[in-house]
């Protein structure tokens, strides 16, 4: 019987493993995420200020 615990606790400790991986990939994910909408954002306000000072010529 507490070889059978032994070997679940080894599963469980690989899997906890593999979510940490999962879990700092996903944040890296997020961080560009996050960087490309700002981007976005900014040139989206940029072209929102041309087209104004466009229809003031």
């Amino acid at each position: 019987e507490s070889s059978t615990i032994e070997k679940q606790r080894r599963e469980l400790q690989v899997l906890i493993a593999e979510l940490k991986d999962r879990e700092e990939e996903l944040n890296a994910m997020v961080a560009v995420h996050q960087r490309e909408r700002l981007a976005w954002e900014d040139d989206r306000q940029k072209i929102l200020t041309l087209a104004e000072r466009c229809t003031l010529l």
